[in-house]
């Protein structure tokens, strides 16, 4: 009794896999990996009480209503969308152990042979696993082609050929148990191999997802440093035209009121006037400065006309020598997303604001990074502690959190993120310790 425990045991834990595995794979995640498993482990307990009432219809239904709570519950989907995955898990599940017990009758069980032995219905169950699995594998590549995008197809079809070749073996496995007749021996032997499988099966789709999801992160963290070093580059380049023409523009300034006062001295009113008109209206004097550090003044005088074509009311303090110790890519990076989270969040509220300000806190030795935007609908925190980005393709989007945390781990910074549900603001605030000021300024 205890092995037929254990062997039941194993086939729920193998169920729970695959489906985990099959949500997984095409929505993305609202709870932590404990608590899908927690919920995961209590509902296929539950099943697993539910199959000693022996009833086909009671089995399936428990069946429907666990793997729809638990996609509801952990995963971002839409309700219709859970009811339909949930109900083809369903039908998926009855017609691979149809398919199983008509496999086992070809040896010569009859059709029902697996209530009779524990051996034909622990093989019987396993392959019907396999092919539950390998189905799912097939539905989740064909139903996720953009997160999927990266696999190479030699490697896809050795990962949907896998479970099938394993029923295959299985059903060889049967074969030479009723070959050499079905003695306890035999019978212990063919379900040890057929379980065995099935673990190894299970194992290697864990892995494999566990890698791919660490390639694909891998690959989102590479593109977005690409960005940042090339908008650094890009407003690098950007600063050093603006001075030129600042240049430029003063140069010709020089110009027109040599120009200016030799008209005068010819008494040639018209074009005195003319050449005043010009440089007060066509060649004004030099943009705000914002800050002192150029390539961060830039940024934000070009930022705020962005705020200012969606009437978003911008306010900056920026204290002198409060950026020395960040090179350019990292202030290109840091308070390009800070700002541009800061913008969406700001451009679908009521009231439409930001600030920004930098300033050092001579007391306690830091200097202090503030952005606070108005906020309407409290953001929605995802596993791993950030916030979920509301950008569609969220593969290929939402790193902008894990890059201003890259920035704040490099110069030894604490960040702590809060929103104020009556203000309906949203405060992103980092420390740097002035250490990192100083050793930089040096």
């Amino acid at each position: 009794m205890m092995a037929e425990y254990i062997c039941y045991g194993v086939l729920y834990i193998a169920e729970a896999t695959i489906a985990w595995l099959y949500f997984d794979a095409l929505f993305c995640r609202k709870s932590s990996g404990l608590r899908i498993g927690i919920t995961c482990a209590v509902a296929y307990l539950l099943l697993f009480g539910i199959t000693w009432f022996n009833s086909v219809v009671l089995n399936g239904a428990a069946f429907f209503l666990s793997n729809l709570l638990l996609l509801w519950m952990n995963y971002e989907c839409k309700l219709r969308s859970a009811i339909l995955h949930s109900a083809f898990l369903t039908s998926i599940m009855a017609i691979t152990e149809i398919i199983a017990a008509w496999i086992i009758s070809l040896f010569g069980f009859r059709f029902g042979a697996y209530a009779d032995s524990l051996a034909i219905m622990i093989v019987m169950a396993v392959i019907s696993k396999m092919l539950y699995f390998s189905i799912t594998v097939i539905a989740a590549k064909l139903w996720a082609p953009n997160r999927q995008a990266q696999e190479e197809p030699a490697f896809m079809g050795l990962l949907c050929i896998l479970p099938i070749f394993s029923v295959i073996v299985s059903a060889v496995v049967v074969y030479i148990g009723v070959r050499a007749e079905m003695t306890k021996p035999v019978e212990l032997l063919m379900i040890i191999i057929v379980l065995t499988l099935l673990i190894v099966n299970l194992i290697f789709m864990v892995i494999y997802n566990h890698l791919q999801r660490m390639h694909a992160e891998q690959l989102a963290m590479n593109l977005s440093i690409q960005k940042e070093e090339a908008d650094a580059a890009y407003y690098q380049d950007l600063q050093k035209q603006s001075e030129n023409q600042r240049i430029l523009i003063h140069d010709i300034k020089r110009h027109l009121n040599t120009i200016h006062g030799l008209a005068n001295d010819f008494n040639a009113p018209g074009i005195s006037e003319y050449i005043t008109k010009l440089v007060d209206d066509v060649l004004p004097d030099q943009q705000v400065k914002l800050c002192s550090d150029p390539i961060l003044n830039f940024m934000l005088q070009q930022f705020r006309d962005k705020c200012k074509s969606q009437k978003i009311t911008l306010q900056c303090d920026i204290r002198d020598n409060c950026l020395s110790f960040m090179d350019a890519p990292s202030i290109t990076t840091f308070y390009g997303n800070l700002l541009t989270n800061a913008f969406e969040a700001a451009s679908s509220s009521a009231e439409r604001m930001i600030e920004l300000s930098v300033k050092k806190n001579e007391d306690q030795q830091v200097v202090i990074v503030s952005v606070v935007n108005s906020c309407d609908t409290p953001p929605v925190p995802d596993h791993e502690g950030l916030f979920r980005t509301k950008k569609r393709n969220p593969g290929i989007h939402g790193v902008g959190l894990k890059s201003i945390g890259r920035i704040v781990a490099r110069y030894h910074g604490v960040a702590t993120m809060r929103f104020d549900p009556e203000s309906k603001k949203f405060y992103h605030i980092v420390q740097f310790p002035m250490q990192e000021e100083r050793k930089n300024r040096s």
